[in-house]
């Protein structure tokens, strides 16, 4: 994998461990696994627990890293603890666990408003310079 020279990124002043961020969503049709041919269940899918995971972790990160940077995802766990219906609204949760050199760990659950757990998780990013790892594509 491509990555910055090795120092102490600039970013890491700006972004620390601990640091929270939380985003809300409504579950539509087109979230569900039945839609997305997963499964025959209308309940929200893998696929769009795992976008909704990564979006709030890239906010979560939004105006912290430097120009030219970005930051992939490389590693994701998670675990589905109750079926969340269309029409609901979620909220996920994410934490940036710690950071070690470019790699970001962050603790994510996915609640609703009486904070009962829905899926719990872990999420795993990359810090890399745009040009340098675009150039590494087949």
């Amino acid at each position: 994998m491509t990555t910055l020279k090795n120092t102490e990124p600039e970013w890491h002043q700006e972004l620390k461990a601990n640091t929270h961020f939380e985003l809300e969503m409504r579950v539509h049709a087109e979230d569900l696994a039945s839609l997305k041919k997963t499964s025959q269940i209308a309940a929200l899918s893998t696929p769009a627990t795992t976008l909704f995971i990564e979006q709030t972790c890239i906010a979560l990160l939004n105006d912290k890293l430097p120009i030219g940077t970005d930051s992939i995802s490389i590693e994701m766990n998670i675990k589905h603890l109750v079926p969340i219906k269309e029409g609901a609204v979620i909220t996920c949760k994410a934490r940036l666990k710690y950071i070690d050199g470019y790699k970001l760990f962050f603790d994510v659950v996915i609640t609703d408003s009486t904070q009962v757990s829905y899926v719990i998780g872990a999420h795993e990013r990359y810090i890399v310079d745009i040009d340098q790892y675009t150039s590494t594509f087949l």
